[in-house]
């Protein structure tokens, strides 16, 4: 192991084939002691002591053998999370990643965009910070009903609300929201998908005028 530094002997064994066997639980135990850097390879051999504390050498090696590794996780986990990042930005529509008390964690390219910021000042803001103060007390209850809800929703949840981004526009939008779960299926936060219902401009076309329409008479 390389946190501790230590090299253990197991055995003795009857055969290659007996060790193999029992090699996952020794390996189980080393786990079960946090040990870090676990390997471990077959050896016929007669150590003086089974349990040996490694030289600054070895210690040296084992240490560049487990930077080697991280490094190497990095940058998987960093080409994994450009990727994520890369479909994220492309999604149709206006997404917001949303922890329990309202704080902004995420936000696409065009979520950012409804709101008139970056994704990098938006991260860390309060929603509330864009809820005209008339609807800030309505979505606190609602973020402390669905915070208290931590069964699996079978269907989002869905309402309508309004953005303030610059005062007096107002924003009219229905928001779904639906649950983030980690690896092992706890609720971290909600993914909010932003539908601006803001609706079209009156056309002063003359046609339009005429024939006594307005956009609702158009198909």
């Amino acid at each position: 192991t390389i946190i501790p530094c230590v090299t253990y002997y197991f055995g003795p064994f009857e055969s290659s084939k007996e060790a193999k066997e029992y090699y996952p639980e020794y390996v189980e135990d080393l786990k079960h002691e946090k040990a870090i850097g676990i390997s471990g390879r077959l050896q016929k051999t007669q150590p003086t002591f089974l349990t040996v504390m490694d030289a600054p050498s070895d210690l040296k090696r084992d240490e560049q053998y487990l930077w080697h590794m991280l490094k190497q996780k990095s940058r998987q986990y960093t080409a994994a999370l450009e990727s994520w990042q890369n479909l994220w930005n492309v999604l149709p529509g206006n997404f917001l990643v949303v922890n329990f008390d309202g704080t902004l964690k995420q936000g696409n390219i065009r979520a950012c965009q409804l709101l008139q910021t970056s994704q990098t000042e938006l991260q860390g803001r309060s929603l509330l910070q864009y809820v005209p103060p008339s609807q800030v007390g309505e979505l606190e209850r609602r973020l402390v009903t669905m915070a208290r809800d931590q069964s699996v929703w079978p269907v989002a949840y869905r309402w309508s609300m309004q953005l303030q981004v610059s005062a007096p526009n107002v924003i009219p939008v229905v928001v779904e929201a639906t649950q983030q779960q980690d690896a092992a299926g706890k609720v971290m936060g909600w993914y909010w998908l932003l539908h601006d219902v803001t609706p079209p401009p009156f056309s002063h076309h003359p046609g339009l005028r005429k024939a006594g329409l307005g956009v609702e008479g158009i198909g």
